[in-house]
């Protein structure tokens, strides 16, 4: 498995409370879980934390 750029740079490294080491928005709910269910076998294998957060946004 190839190590994308911000996994070479985050490797080894644990997220310091309230400044975690990557953010990834998405417009609504489904796709947050999407994207959830299809990172969370990739976080385990680099041992990193995955966090949802599924609150809307309104502007």
């Amino acid at each position: 498995m190839n190590r994308t750029r911000t996994n070479a740079r985050t490797a080894g490294q644990r997220a310091e409370p309230r400044q975690p080491l990557g953010l990834m928005r998405v417009p609504t709910r489904e796709p947050a879980q999407q994207v959830t269910d299809a990172l969370t076998p990739y976080a385990r294998s680099v041992r990193l934390r995955l966090a949802t957060d599924r609150r809307s946004v309104t502007t």
